[in-house]
């Protein structure tokens, strides 16, 4: 079969929208659904991997051939695939299944991956369910390949299930998977959703398989681990998660609003890449919130790999913005933008602790608005959790600054005075729905752009009383006293 090379290849030969499209469900989260042939590639692959990824509220990746003939000559092999979006994906994820259509009549699937206990745990519902299961592949489907797409996640492991085309079609009640019968969720056979139950049911299965039975005397009970704790075994262990910095009983939970953690911040001139260390003190599972404002053009983010970030570019010739968001895995280095022939570029690093890893947006600028000749920048209504502003401004006078009062100052990169460059400024506030007011500048500047930022947090459910905020501070609705 001839096919691309890489992304590169596709993007530049093939339009999206009329030969294919990228379907997400626009999360980042532990467990990533991915089919990379979805479509006329691989009939059926697409339908099964958004089914599971709906039922069991995990991210989803697909990249649909919808081409009217002819969609299987958008193959990218499993080990080339390389579109942002996807790798960005995989970056968040622990546990990966990545759906694919093989050849032959006979309803058989082929299992693969280098993530053993998952993909055991799978074949063995499937197997339950009444489907044929292989777990033994040909080494072209085997799914072994550290470069796999469906490997390249947090844990470099992931399951690669290999449907037959006989099996696939046993999804859809004419037999054939036809792209009116795939686009229309209606038509799909028991078997499908036998299918779908079973896959389900193994991803459940991850947290309470194999364990291990003690005889306690009077009939058999589940047995407590045990671990070493230097000295001796201890039933309760006290070393369970590494953050990167200490070990501690279990990984941080996610709070409501994600508390700021630290930053770091540098001002670019004629350079072509910019490079920032992530901030001092930095764990596992931060949110690591990377700006970068460009003079001229549109940054890339070149380190680490696999995440995309959102570049927005208001209506003017004078700056563009880009963010990426992630998690921090305690695997990466620096953090390294390519700034293409800007002349200058402004970028910053902010650490947000105790967000909501599992509720990750691949989109996480929410707002933005452009001002011209102002000498302040209103701030647009914040959202829920805690959320991020972010100002630029053009000038060549801007010196100083000033956050209205609830809006915390968390970093600025102030041109050098006396060019004309970008100045950037950052806060926060615990979000609430409605707007504290404006940033104040000493001097008006030509152009100027907020942008809002949202760090996902977990709801514990009760009122907060946010200072300055007129829809989360009034008495009797918002906050109660006792």
């Amino acid at each position: 079969m001839a096919e691309y090379p890489n992304w590169a290849a596709l993007a530049a030969a093939e339009r999206e929208g009329s030969d294919y499209r990228i379907t997400t469900s626009g999360k980042l989260t532990d467990v990533s659904h991915i089919a990379i042939h979805a479509g006329g590639i691989e009939p059926g692959s697409g339908e099964l991997a958004k089914a599971v990824a709906e039922k069991t509220g995990h991210a989803l990746y697909c990249m649909e051939g919808i081409k009217s003939s002819d969609s299987a000559s958008l193959h990218i092999t499993s080990t080339h695939f390389d579109e942002p979006t996807c790798l960005k994906i995989q970056a968040a994820a622990s546990r990966t299944l990545s759906y694919h259509g093989y050849s032959g009549e006979e309803e058989v699937t082929h299992i693969g991956g280098l993530d053993v206990e998952l993909g055991t745990l799978i074949g063995t519902r499937l197997l339950d369910a009444g489907f044929k299961v292989d777990f033994n592949p040909g080494e072209d489907i085997a799914g072994a390949k550290r470069d796999n797409i469906a490997n390249r996640n947090r844990a470099r492991s992931g399951v690669q299930l290999e449907l037959s085309r006989g099996q696939r079609n046993a999804f859809f009640p004419d037999g054939k998977a036809s792209a009116s019968d795939r686009n229309d969720p209606t038509k799909r056979t028991p078997a499908f959703w036998r299918y779908v139950a079973a896959v389900q049911a193994a991803i459940a299965d991850l947290d309470t398989h194999n364990p291990t039975l003690v005889w306690t005397g009077s009939g058999w009970d589940v047995g407590k681990k045990h671990v070493w704790d230097g000295t001796q075994w201890v039933a309760m262990p006290t070393v369970l998660f590494w953050d990167g910095t200490e070990w501690r009983p279990k990984a941080p939970g996610p709070r409501e609003f994600a508390a700021f953690s630290g930053s770091n911040r540098g001002n670019f001139k004629d350079t072509r890449y910019a490079g920032i260390p992530a901030p001092g003190g930095v764990r596992v599972n931060d949110f690591v919130v990377s700006i970068c404002a460009n003079m001229r053009g549109f940054p890339k983010l070149v380190s680490p790999s696999g995440h995309l970030p959102q570049i927005l570019s208001p209506s003017t010739d004078e700056m563009s913005f880009a963010v990426a968001c992630w998690p921090y895995t305690g695997q990466e280095g620096d953090v390294v933008w390519d700034l293409g022939d800007s002349p200058q570029a402004a970028c910053m690093n902010l650490l947000y602790r105790n967000g909501d890893v599992s509720n990750q947006s691949v989109t996480p600028v929410s707002d933005m608005q452009l001002h011209k000749d102002v000498g302040s920048v209103p701030l647009m209504p914040s959202k829920d959790y805690t959320s991020v502003f972010v100002a630029l401004a053009v000038s060549r006078q801007v010196s100083s600054y000033a956050w209205p009062e609830g809006v915390l100052s968390r970093e600025a990169v102030v041109g050098r005075f006396g060019s004309y460059e970008i100045s950037a400024f950052a806060a926060d506030t615990p979000g609430a729905g409605a707007s504290l007011g404006a940033l104040q500048l000493n001097t008006k500047v030509d152009a100027a752009a907020m942008y809002l930022v949202t760090i996902p947090g977990r709801s514990d459910g009760k009122p907060t009383w946010i200072l300055g905020d007129a829809a989360a501070s009034v008495l009797g609705k918002t906050t109660y006293l006792q």
